[in-house]
């Protein structure tokens, strides 16, 4: 796992085996900064295995993004729990969110 506040990723494991420039242990550069790569996660096979994740506050600092975001994953406790998520979205002024 990265560790937060430091420019570490991991990789999904579609994309370690994808992309040739993603070992463990090595350096690579995205946009102006240099990340470390420390470790490769599954997802069941999901399309998630092609992403790369990282510390949410380092990359919004990079990436000048203030306080936004694009997307968020939540695992809920249970199906109908997605209903109770999406009356809270709906109802709350903070956040514009398309719910897929």
């Amino acid at each position: 796992m990265f560790e937060p506040g430091r420019n570490e990723v991991i990789v999904g494991k579609g994309a370690f085996a994808q992309f040739g420039n993603i070992d463990l242990g090595r350096i690579v550069r995205w946009g102006s900064q240099d990340w470390k790569v420390v470790g490769v996660f599954a997802a069941d096979g999901s399309v998630s295995e092609s992403e790369v994740w990282t510390d949410l506050l380092v990359l919004r600092g990079v990436y000048r993004r203030g306080n936004t975001v694009q997307i968020i994953r939540a695992r809920l406790a249970s199906v109908p729990a997605i209903a109770t998520l999406k009356a809270a979205l709906a109802h709350d002024p903070r956040v514009n969110v398309s719910l897929a």
